[in-house]
């Protein structure tokens, strides 16, 4: 069985029903984010115990790291996401959130002085576009600009998450566990400084639930797990390539889902930001010089 296939099919699935499942929770950013880390949280907690993943908690450990890395993607990243979505559409936020891509290059060449092929760069091209176009075909920009920045924001935390965390070797559970509380503990300091608590209604908690364990557990982890298995398998383009799909699922399943109608623009939007993954994907950037 080819298990690239299987896991990047996973984490499309459950990643692709997050903005819908977002938007019809109607819950600020923080308190998404809140609730759905705490949740991620216990439910990666109790995989583990039942796996017996929990012995890597006995082991030497870099939590420091992962700690830190985790305020990045996905505390910061959660916080603009999903204010985006509750300001905002999420449409619009999936197309600007796939933008990352283009500051993974730009991000990789300042951090890292990797220098990139010119090919690589077709996607800040078309990236730009996929942004662009939908804002100025909607009209009104003032309404769009904050829901957009916003995304624009999380898609910059997701670029320096990938530029961070390449060459992890630590449990891919261990890693979503720690991320989780990360998130969890950032989040409530955030609702308390910033927001205020609101216990949800049954069908929200449920919302809030979905992410947090199948989308942020068991969705993070399948992408990690994708990730290293397609690389064994020598199915990386593959992985790479399915991963382009999750824009498109997650536009796809807000109208099916009654969450919004997408409109002609954004599904403009939503084809170049898609072909520009696929540009990215399928020609890797690789450094000319390091």
């Amino acid at each position: 069985m080819n298990k690239t296939l299987v896991y990047s099919l996973l984490v499309i699935v459950l990643w692709g029903l997050v903005p819908s499942f977002a938007k019809m929770g109607d819950m600020t950013g923080g308190l998404t984010t809140m609730y759905v880390n705490w949740f991620a949280t216990i439910g990666v907690l109790v995989i583990m115990t039942v796996t017996g993943a929990t012995k890597e908690f006995k082991r030497s450990q870099p939590y420091v790291k992962l700690a830190t890395i985790g305020l990045i993607w996905p505390f910061a990243y959660s916080i603009a996401y999903f204010t985006s979505i509750d300001m905002g559409s999420g449409s619009m936020t999936t197309i600007t959130n796939y933008f990352w891509p283009v500051f993974y290059l730009i991000v990789a060449s300042v951090f890292s002085g990797k220098r990139f092929p010119k090919r690589s760069w077709i996607v800040v091209f078309m990236a730009t576009l996929a942004v662009t176009i939908p804002t100025i075909l909607q009209g009104n920009i003032r309404i769009v600009l904050l829901p957009i920045t916003l995304g624009l924001t999380a898609a910059l935390c997701q670029a320096l998450f990938s530029l961070f965390s390449e060459g992890f070797k630590e449990n891919d559970w261990l890693v979503t566990f720690v991320i989780s509380v990360t998130t969890a503990i950032g989040a409530t300091i955030y609702v308390v400084l910033y927001e205020s608590f609101v216990w949800p209604d049954t069908q929200t908690l449920f919302y809030m639930a979905f992410i947090g364990v199948l989308s942020n557990g068991i969705g993070f982890w399948a992408f990690l797990k994708a990730g290293k298995v397609s690389a064994e398998e020598n199915h990386k383009t593959l992985f790479l390539v399915l991963m382009c799909l999750t824009p498109l699922a997650q536009v796809l399943l807000l109208p099916i889902l009654g969450v919004e109608s997408v409109s002609p623009e954004k599904w403009i939007g939503v084809v170049l930001i898609t072909g520009a993954l696929m540009a990215y994907r399928l020609y890797p950037a690789k450094p000319a010089t390091t």
